[in-house]
């Protein structure tokens, strides 16, 4: 089936157009986007990389029974779980301009993103507009099509104003894409990778994720020599309900340092509530070589922060997962 743009964004034309919208659709959803700050961010260079981490729940994992799918569907939507979220929060038509919101106020030269369904008719001609190239991969299978919806994946943008397109490529088993960009302002080579593991807590899971990292982190097609690593690995860094850490271990056992303090025991990158089950944790991360240096990182807001009757997605908040974001620098 043909992917059609959407209208609204066709309409926009500008990103002032973009922001008109946004704007109507937070006022008759209300509420505000959760104030966050960056960190450290007075010195800035010419040549500093804003680079974005953002798992955006996908429509088919999330849509209420209520809204039918554009295909003949395997199992009715629970509209993902979310058992104390307002239905409302959940109604895609609103929350994909809301997600657009949050991109555009991080403004990152480089996202990365998981659990985009809507790539092609919403997520790449909206951010087209706003000066961003980019690629996606499907998931195959997709946990959105047995909900009647087109298929989840993993999508890497770039400012076309600030990078060249050099190479790159896709892998399923992960799901996973990266591309090698050069830096216009220095002429420095950056390979980008996002990939998103294997969901749920388990022994068993976490060495499948073990596994999946493995195979991204010795891809004889990517280029390792500066590189940045954005994903959601579904592994918390610390031993969590008996389970023993392996993914980020290994990841940090390549070279990468953490963007974010891993020590830091009240972080977390997502919070939700499905059925009795409440989960807060680091899942999300933004990784990278040593030769940069992290300059400012975006401040994920306090868990006090959230209605711990709802945690997230909520009325000021389009996803389950915060975004992460910092910005790099070349040192050597």
């Amino acid at each position: 089936m043909l992917r059609k743009p959407d209208p609204a964004v066709a309409a926009a034309q500008t990103v002032s157009g973009l922001w008109d919208k946004i704007k109507k659709v937070r006022a008759e959803a209300g509420g505000k986007l959760f104030e966050r700050s960056w960190v450290n961010a007075e010195n800035i260079d010419e040549g500093d990389i804003r680079v974005m981490q953002f798992n955006m729940l996908a429509e088919g994992l999330s849509s209420p029974a209520r809204k039918t799918p554009p295909f003949k569907s395997e199992k009715i939507s629970d509209g993902g779980g979310f058992t104390e979220v307002p239905v409302d929060v959940l109604n895609f038509d609103q929350r994909k301009w809301l997600l657009l919101e949050e991109i555009l106020t991080v403004n990152p030269d480089i996202l990365g993103v998981e659990e985009v369904d809507a790539y092609p008719e919403f997520f790449e001609p909206a951010l087209s507009i706003a000066g961003y190239q980019s690629g996606f991969n499907a998931k195959s299978p997709s946990p959105c099509e047995a909900f009647g919806y087109y298929p989840d994946g993993v999508a890497l943008f770039w400012k076309s104003d600030k990078f060249e397109l050099l190479s790159g490529g896709v892998t399923s088993s992960p799901v996973m894409i990266h591309r090698r960009l050069k830096q216009l302002s220095t002429g420095r080579a950056l390979t980008v990778i996002c990939t998103h593991l294997k969901a749920k807590l388990s022994v068993e899971n976490e060495r499948i994720r073990y596994k999946q990292i493995a195979e991204v982190l010795s891809n004889e097609n990517i280029s390792f020599a500066s590189c940045v690593l954005l994903a959601d690995c579904n592994a918390a860094p610390v031993v969590e309900c008996g389970v023993e850490p392996l993914v980020v271990p290994a990841v940090c056992s390549k070279g990468f340092l953490p963007a974010y303090d891993l020590e830091d025991a009240s972080a977390y990158t997502t919070a939700k509530i499905r059925g009795s089950t409440r989960t807060s944790h680091t899942i999300d991360y933004i990784f990278y070589t040593p030769n940069m240096v992290v300059t400012s990182t975006f401040a994920v807001p306090p868990f006090t922060a959230l209605d711990p009757a709802v945690l997230l997605p909520c009325l000021n908040y389009p996803s389950d997962h915060f975004s992460i974001a910092a910005t790099l620098r070349f040192t050597q």
